[in-house]
């Protein structure tokens, strides 16, 4: 071989090698192809293959097929389930919607048509009021039925790509979850405490059966539970409750408005719908 020929190879190999790439760490391919994967994507690495392995939650992506595609037999990938946080609801909870005023999840509910669902004041959900809820941060899903004024009760259906779980029936009691495990509706002179996003737990006692309230702007709602119990903006749909001392809770109804008196002073009234009454409204049940 003429030294020319020579020269003119080491020149070709100088400029081709640097175009080869290197071999790229798994756990660092691994992350490369996490960032470029669907949303409910899985991926782990198979170290006896020395390959990445992914269950991808929807299609891939241009950039995930670039990137699989330029480490050949090192990538193998399909699509699977995707994969999600699960949260269990609890009543007491925030529930928020861009196009409407934040409230609080009252009870989770099983139907019989199959479909769960988060009890809470009617005009939370009221026409108008937008169509997707989130619970906690969390998706959750529409506003499904509801009966304002008259009443004051509706319900958000909990979606099919939602991460909340409803089972069982929470409500957020001091600091933890606490089921419900019966309904029932309250004498006067009973003690009951509410659980609201706002304010918190707050507790007293049953003033009145069957009252109608009309609303500083004009709607009237009937047959509701007037308490001693304070609450905030922010609290309606809370949860009413009977603790028997065992911390296993008896749910009692849902709010819907008050007085506006802070906590503390003697004059605070609350006003809840009795929740017997929606769950006959709407076919429900507790999650046991």
């Amino acid at each position: 071989m003429s030294s020319l020929l020579v020269a003119l190879l080491l020149i070709v190999t100088a400029a081709v090698a640097p175009a080869r790439q290197a071999a790229v760490d798994p756990g660092q391919l691994r992350a490369q192809l996490a960032a470029a994967a669907p949303g409910g994507s899985t991926l782990r690495i198979d170290h006896a293959a020395g390959k990445v392995v992914a269950t991808l939650g929807a299609q891939p992506s241009e950039e995930f097929l670039s990137l699989a595609a330029a480490h050949p037999g090192r990538v193998s990938w399909h699509i699977g389930s995707g994969v999600r946080p699960l949260i269990t609801a609890r009543g007491g909870w925030g529930l928020t919607n861009p196009f409407a005023a934040p409230c609080t999840a009252g009870f989770a509910m099983k139907a019989v048509n199959g479909f769960n669902y988060i009890v809470t004041a009617g005009h939370c959900v009221a026409d108008g009021m937008g169509t997707q809820w989130n619970l906690a941060g969390y998706l959750l899903g529409p506003g499904h039925f509801h009966s304002f004024p008259g009443n004051d009760y509706g319900v958000i259906m909990v979606a099919y790509n939602s991460p909340v779980t409803t089972h069982p029936t929470l409500i957020n009691y001091n600091g933890s979850g606490v089921r419900v495990l019966g309904t029932n509706t309250p004498t006067i002179g009973q003690r009951l405490c509410k659980s609201g996003n706002v304010s918190g737990v707050t507790c007293g006692t049953v003033l009145a059966l069957d009252v109608t309230v009309t609303y500083h702007t004009g709607e009237v709602v009937n047959g509701l539970i007037e308490t001693a119990i304070c609450a905030s903006p922010g609290d309606s749909g809370s949860p009413l409750f009977r603790d028997p001392g065992d911390r296993r809770l008896i749910g009692m109804g849902v709010l819907s408005g008050g007085n506006g008196v802070r906590c503390g002073d003697p004059g605070v009234r609350t006003y809840y719908n009795p929740l017997t009454e929606i769950m006959a409204a709407y076919g429900l049940s507790l999650i046991k």
